[in-house]
């Protein structure tokens, strides 16, 4: 079975809700092909974490970028074509850890010492 062939059978596995057959195919696609970016992205999609499909997206901008034959690549989305058929909004599967701070707390608390201090001085 070529490259092609198991790229294919696993997009059908992907679109059939079945993600460990299709990264079964596309881990030996990729061990064939290890620069073709159409195999990591779809390693992406049959990830089951965050961390290992930010991974695979990564490699696959990686390959795409790559200059070919030595020409200069100017616009990834249609300079090579391995990509250039997905969506320009990937949806974003990265999750930093860390929490966002509400503002609104610190206001509050700005706000609070700002009339603690007045009091002061107005008491004294």
């Amino acid at each position: 079975m070529n490259n092609t062939d198991r790229i294919n059978i696993a997009k059908d596995y992907l679109n059939s809700g079945k993600k460990a057959e299709a990264k079964a195919l596309l881990s030996d696609a990729v061990r064939q092909d290890p620069k073709n970016a159409r195999v990591w992205y779809l390693l992406s999609q049959a990830s089951d974490s965050k961390e290992l499909a930010n991974y695979y997206i990564d490699k696959a901008l990686v390959m795409d970028i790559t200059p070919l034959n030595g020409k200069e690549v100017s616009d990834p989305y249609t300079s090579i074509g391995s990509l250039a058929e997905l969506p320009r909004h990937l949806p974003v599967v990265m999750d930093t850890g860390k929490k966002r701070r509400n503002p609104t707390v610190f206001i509050i608390a700005a706000l609070s010492v700002i009339i603690l201090i007045s009091l002061y001085f107005y008491l004294f």
